[in-house]
């Protein structure tokens, strides 16, 4: 999972208006979370893309891949923004490590992504 965020001050944490890019468990551990609450977010998180997914698929069969934008408040309760059913990944490739990127394309290559 990765994370999005916003400059200081700012709601948008789009990659072009500013926003970093990062790891969940890196984003969670700066924000003083612990390693067990760091675990526990990270199943959470995990459990809610499932049933988010689930919900689709009972509704349409189509959705190859979706793309959960959740923001944690400051108590770290997860709250959903929006559902993308094309999400974009492509500011992954800023990244140093690109090896979710890379995971992230040969998904959707198999799903028959092309862009």
């Amino acid at each position: 999972m990765f994370t999005k965020i916003g400059l200081p001050g700012k709601v948008a944490t789009n990659y072009n208006q500013g926003g970093e890019i990062g790891y969940l468990r890196h984003t969670l551990e700066k924000a003083n979370f612990s390693k067990s609450m760091i675990l526990r977010k990270e199943r959470e998180l995990t459990k809610l893309g499932i049933a988010v997914g689930r919900i689709f698929n009972k509704h349409s069969s189509g959705f190859r891949e979706l793309g959960l934008d959740v923001a944690l408040d400051k108590k770290g309760k997860a709250w959903i923004l929006e559902v993308n059913t094309r999400p974009q990944f492509y500011p992954l490739k800023q990244m140093k490590d690109k090896s979710m990127y890379q995971r992230i394309i040969s998904y959707a290559k198999t799903y028959g992504r092309r862009k």
